[in-house]
């Protein structure tokens, strides 16, 4: 069977990784990416002859690289406040 819808599906992502490498290497890389991305986008705003098309794009891609960070810690204080089940 062949998959005829339109439109972006969505993507789902399961990583083993501890709490820390969370913050250390996932959210705090995709800030890092989302800020650089956001100011590539302001500087090319800046030029005689702005990209507007590229510079929109690197817009997107920064509040994308935002919203994935916040859902991430979302979900990583879900599970830290989660109680805990007990080995039977």
């Amino acid at each position: 069977m062949t998959d005829t819808s339109s439109g972006p599906r969505p993507v789902v992502v399961t990583l083993d990784v501890t709490d820390d490498d969370v913050y250390a290497v996932l959210v705090n890389s995709l800030r890092e990416a989302a800020d650089r991305g956001a100011w590539d986008a302001e500087r090319e705003g800046e030029m005689t002859n702005p990209n507007d098309d590229w510079a929109e794009d690197q817009e997107r891609k920064a509040q994308i690289a935002r919203e994935l960070a916040a859902n991430i810690e979302t979900q990583v204080d879900a599970l830290s406040t989660a109680p805990k089940k007990e080995q039977s």
